[in-house]
């Protein structure tokens, strides 16, 4: 992931109901101060975590699952997960329904760095991630978004690698306040191989360090190459772009098929798992190949 490095074999436990611990926070809590890797079974989770220190833990999801992490106890609460200085890695968990419009579902501050494979951060009134002091984010096959009134990502003097993601901002009053991408101060982004659309009227991208190729969007950004733009978003070219699921279909086929182009180092798979085409073939931009 970031370091090239293994985590420890013999710091592994697994969270959900038949697991070690019933929590991700009791899972956290029970691998010490040290590094290593949760499990996570089928189930939902309605919890704070806060990963603080130098520490790396990956939360990975059970073969065949996706587990759903929520935070309904309270207008306002706190994200699900905050990342204070560590590094964690997600592999194939939801983080939605945070039931407050102050934080999102997940925030990296204290120049943490999240790793995000296979995720969908979708549904969060406080939007889905908010990268900042000098943190460092990764996306990758991910849904981030849904119809919410608020900025979806938030890259804030912090940076951002998006690849094979598909980014969806909701429908607001107020022009330029739900924006898919939003970068602020020393704040940076390299998309590739990327959906970003909004429902917002203003640009669906507001950064201005940003390098974007082999991407859709609606408006062209005037960087990279390769790119499509597609114009307004049409909600129907995904099964329920409200709800934040942005599987491909209809018209959204043919509008996004052939605009990525996989090269070495891509991920082999979809979202779904599903193979993606490799040896620097065209292939569905976004997340999902139907």
């Amino acid at each position: 992931m970031f370091d090239g490095e293994c985590l420890p074999s013999d710091a592994v436990v697994m969270a959900g109901p038949t697991g070690d611990y019933t929590s991700l926070a009791l899972a956290v809590a029970g691998l010490g101060a040290g590094d290593g890797t949760i499990i996570v079974q089928q189930a939902s989770f309605d919890e704070p975590v806060v990963v603080s220190g130098t520490r790396v833990i990956a939360f990975v999801a059970a073969d065949g699952t996706m587990p759903s992490w929520t935070r309904t106890r309270g207008a306002g609460g706190p994200s699900q997960l905050r990342v204070d200085g560590a590094t964690v890695l997600m592999e194939g968990i939801q983080v939605s329904a945070n039931n407050g419009s102050v934080n999102p579902g997940i925030r990296v501050e204290t120049a943490g760095r999240l790793w995000i494979d296979r995720g969908r951060i979708i549904g969060n009134p406080g939007g889905a991630v908010i990268a900042q002091e000098n943190s460092e984010l990764v996306l990758r096959n991910s849904f981030m978004g849904g119809n919410q009134e608020i900025d979806v990502l938030q890259v804030l003097n912090s940076s951002a690698s998006i690849l094979y993601t598909t980014i969806g901002g909701g429908l607001t009053g107020t022009p330029g306040s739900s924006t898919g991408l939003y970068c602020e101060g020393t704040g940076s982004a390299e998309v590739r191989n990327s959906i970003i659309v909004s429902r917002d009227t203003a640009p669906e991208i507001e950064c201005m360090d940003l390098m974007v190729s082999d991407s859709a969007m609606e408006t062209d950004p005037g960087v990279g190459a390769g790119n499509t733009i597609v114009g307004d978003v049409v909600l129907t070219w995904f099964v329920d772009y409200n709800a934040g699921d942005f599987h491909l279909m209809g018209d959204g086929l043919g509008t996004f098929t052939g605009v990525a182009t996989w090269t070495v180092g891509d991920p082999p798979v979809d979202i779904d798992e599903d193979a993606r085409p490799m040896m620097e073939a065209p292939d569905y931009a976004g997340a999902d190949v139907p």
